[in-house]
């Protein structure tokens, strides 16, 4: 039947002129999102399922989207498929049909927003030229940064969609649980990735404590300058990652991970600030509110800092009303949240038992009670039971609502990772478990790998508490009108049979 043929070839050519629209500049064309689905329902043209093995599906696109043509030199990929395409052909064909993460839903997707302007996780054994490494179906993906999607091809083996699949579950949990924005839980997830890159001979145990690690310390758990000098109290108890200072940190990331620096710049901040925000007063919405309105003529004042550090950030300038806009959407965000940083550096205490500068046994000659003399009280020191004893220069334990459930979920996630299990793995095991069991399984959890006799046990011995109530025991109601350790009782109270 020629004449058929000839007309739907003719027809095929018509609909790829009217789709195939070029963007000089991105290699991509630029399309209304509906086309996407438009060109699979045009009369039936495509009766089966294409079998090239160059169509791709992104994680983030929205129901209903259809997998989408790679394209090489301005041509679809079909004969050849896949073996056909190099680590630098990320051009597609059109966008997908919309995109779950952007605010207004539109895929859209450029040449440029493709991590690194090429594919991931390629076959360095074998390659098309100078960098252009060919692809495989087992590991190769892409990463979209305008929503962080994972862009994968639709036969993919099993091994990358369950990458795939767990780091995109991860990070909306990230979102759900520290009420970070999507461009934040992009770049945590784009270091996780690249942690594994650069430390291929690890074990998932050891990479999940490298990503905990460089975080906390780029936050807030680093060295520290005490009367001019340097300690290392954080690194005893959980090991050092980076070495200590902002540049660094900085060196860590961008150059030896490859972060984009706008993209690392603007991922501390809002790691840094959620800290910040989760666990100190002077961060609350009100408390900027009222330093902008408390500030001298003339002189440079600490709320036009803050503001400065947001306008560096975000590469904008703003004006009060919009700072204050801004500041206000991120607290409502992360407030009630568990502190991100804190948890982070309580997972990488306990993921670790030797090295990495780590000691085991140490005596704390700054604070005697946080001392340790082996490696599981070091663990628990560097979370719950640490909060638990430690007043500080005010003599008053601090142990707020960010501590308890940074420190209750860093356990109870450790308790699940294994040399073989991933940190990211366990997360999603045990928050899609908080989500059907509601906050008390928080605590059913916690007391179930610790036992609640262990952890009062632990507490009364480190403060050396005495039967204060006359009771014939000593027990957390010991603790009931102590104005040092209230929050240490209201503490032992929520966990209390």
């Amino acid at each position: 039947m020629p004449d058929l043929n000839s007309g739907l070839d003719a027809l095929c050519a018509e609909i790829n002129s009217m789709l195939l629209v070029k963007n000089d500049d991105s290699g991509i064309g630029t399309y209304a999102p509906e086309r996407n689905n438009a060109a699979v329902m045009a009369g039936g043209v495509v009766e089966e399922p294409c079998v090239c093995g160059a169509c791709v599906m992104c994680k983030n696109a929205t129901d209903g989207s259809d997998p989408v043509h790679m394209i090489k030199d301005g041509e679809r990929v079909e004969l050849s498929g896949r073996s056909e395409l190099n680590k630098k052909d990320i051009t597609m064909e059109m966008p997908f049909a919309g995109c779950k993460t952007t605010e207004d839903k539109i895929c859209g997707v450029k040449a440029e927003d493709i991590e690194d302007g090429e594919w991931q996780s390629v076959d360095r054994t074998r390659s098309q030229g100078r960098d252009m490494e060919t692809l495989k179906s087992q590991t190769s993906y892409m990463v979209c940064t305008k929503g962080w999607g994972m862009i994968y091809f639709v036969d993919a083996g099993q091994q990358v969609k369950n990458f795939v699949d767990e780091l995109s579950v991860f990070m909306d949990h990230l979102q759900k649980q520290f009420g970070f924005d999507r461009r934040t839980v992009g770049v945590l997830g784009e270091i996780y990735r690249k942690i594994q890159e650069k430390y291929p001979t690890e074990t998932q145990r050891e990479w999940g404590w490298r990503f905990a690690r460089s975080l906390s310390q780029m936050a807030s758990y680093d060295n520290m300058i005490v009367g001019g000098k340097e300690t290392d109290a954080w690194v005893r108890g959980a090991g050092e990652a980076i070495e200590y200072g902002e540049e660094k940190h900085k060196e860590f990331f961008c150059d030896k991970l490859g972060i984009d620096e706008a993209d690392y710049t603007y991922m501390r901040y809002m790691v840094r600030l959620q800290h910040f925000m989760t666990s100190n007063d002077d961060y609350t919405y009100s408390s900027v509110l009222k330093m902008s309105k408390s500030f001298l003529p003339n002189v440079k004042s600490e709320f036009q800092e803050w503001k400065e550090k947001m306008e560096k950030t975000i590469d904008d300038e703003l004006d009060n009303d919009e700072y204050l806009e801004r500041y206000k959407n991120i607290y409502d965000a992360v407030s009630q949240k568990g502190d991100f940083s804190h948890m982070m550096y309580t997972i990488s205490a306990n993921l670790i038992d030797e090295g990495k500068k780590v000691e085991n046994k140490w005596d704390n000659n700054l604070a005697p009670i946080m001392s340790w003399d082996n490696a599981e009280q070091r663990k628990d020191i560097a979370g719950w039971l640490g909060d638990a004893i430690y007043g500080g220069t005010n003599f008053k334990v601090s142990f707020g609502q960010d501590d308890f459930i940074a420190d209750l979920d860093a356990d109870n996630i450790v308790h699940l990772v294994t040399d073989d299990k991933s940190l990211v793995g366990a997360a999603n095991e045990y928050y899609n478990d908080l989500q059907k069991g509601g906050e008390e399984y928080r605590k059913e959890v916690f007391v179930d790998n610790n036992t609640y006799e262990a952890i009062e046990s632990a507490i009364v011995k480190k403060i050396s508490l005495v039967d204060r109530n006359w009771d014939k025991k000593i027990d957390y109601n010991d603790l009931r009108k102590s104005s040092r350790y209230k929050d240490t009782y209201e503490f032992l109270k929520q966990l209390a049979p």
